[in-house]
């Protein structure tokens, strides 16, 4: 009996997960396109607000009321931020978002305190339905031709951000939210942090857009915990790393929703088990 109340409530939680995935992954592609189409027929929004802005908008939002699940409401944000050749329509988002929810519940416990494990969840999640739906939306996995956008500016540039967006989501959520609120402060600063930057950085001529990107891809390496990247010397190296992995591999998965996090998820990755091992920095990072 009571192995059977447990499982019910298991199955109710996990239900609610996958519901509120679908939620976040639906309403940031919404936003994010300014529109919703569904069977052919697009309604227009009075706001579109673009991939960085919708997806820190909603896991803010998410941040402060889901608790317990802000952390899916925010993985299935970053899948939201797809572009129409990922996902195309509507009724496509909602299958990302239940993909995502499924995808989170069994890698919840995996990669622990890794920032940017969000975004590779939703990443694995776009391109999963992507490829099944390959013979409709003629996904291309690969864009040589983006590479010709990446100037040694940009490259410069983005290493410069992705160690900004890092160091200054870690103090946001030690000195801020922490101080504040008490909890999600990885969601929340990494959100708020987003925001910030996708409001203010799209003026800077030429490279601002992109970096708006690179800010929000840095936030994700400083959601990772103390015992991942010890101190900021550890932070900042992992979001310079993440900003050069951005123009590295600038082509691949063009408009996937969730790739900036697999880049932050897979610079923490590197600096812990490589780089961390190879320079003074982390006994630096303990003071």
């Amino acid at each position: 009996m009571n192995q059977g109340l447990r499982r019910m409530k298991i199955d109710k939680e996990q239900f609610l997960t996958v519901l509120i995935a679908v939620f976040g992954c639906v309403v940031t592609f919404s936003l994010n396109h300014g529109a919703i189409k569904i069977n052919g027929e697009i309604y227009y929004l009075p706001l579109k607000l673009g991939a960085v802005a919708a997806s820190a908008l909603i896991g803010l939002i998410g941040g402060f009321l889901f608790r317990v699940h802000a952390a899916v409401n925010h993985s299935a944000s970053f899948a939201g931020m797809s572009a129409m050749i990922a996902i195309a329509t509507t009724e496509q988002s909602i299958m990302v978002g239940v993909v995502v929810g499924i995808v989170y519940i069994f890698l919840k416990k995996m990669f622990g305190g890794v920032g940017g494990k969000l975004g590779t969840i939703g990443m694995i999640s776009t391109l999963i339905v992507a490829t099944i739906l390959l013979p409709f939306n003629s996904y291309s996995h690969c864009d040589f031709a983006a590479w010709t956008a990446v100037t040694p500016t940009l490259v410069i540039a983005s290493i410069v951000t992705g160690a900004l967006g890092s160091v200054v989501t870690l103090a946001v959520r030690e000195q801020i939210v922490l101080k504040t609120f008490k909890s999600n402060d990885a969601v929340i600063g990494s959100a708020a942090v987003g925001l910030i930057g996708s409001l203010l950085l799209p003026y800077i001529p030429a490279v601002g857009s992109a970096l708006s990107l690179v800010l929000y891809e840095g936030s994700f390496a400083g959601m990772s915990s103390r015992k991942r990247l010890s101190g900021y010397p550890a932070f900042l190296t992992a979001g310079a790393l993440a900003g050069a992995f951005f123009a590295a591999i600038f082509g691949l998965f063009p408009g996937c929703g969730g790739k900036l996090g697999f880049m932050a998820f897979s610079s923490v990755l590197i600096y812990q088990y490589g780089l961390s091992r190879l320079t003074p920095l982390r006994n630096a990072s303990s003071t």
